[in-house]
């Protein structure tokens, strides 16, 4: 019997719009879009948030700073 399925479901079953995402949080932030997208994109934020290391607050934070 089964008892449990994991998958991975962003950008994989569901597509994400990263420049959505930048444009919904814009209005929070200072950065300007590519500022925003460089913090979230292109370090390890993302990965930090979506492993749990941190929590959603904390990812709010270090995204509108």
């Amino acid at each position: 019997m089964i008892k449990t399925v994991i998958f991975d479901f962003g950008k994989v079953i569901g597509f994400f719009d990263h420049a959505r995402t930048v444009q919904q949080l814009l209005p929070f932030t200072t950065l300007s879009p590519k500022e925003l997208h460089d913090v979230y994109y292109s370090g390890d934020l993302e990965t930090r948030y979506e492993t749990g290391r941190i929590s959603t607050d904390e990812f709010i934070n270090e995204c509108i700073r």
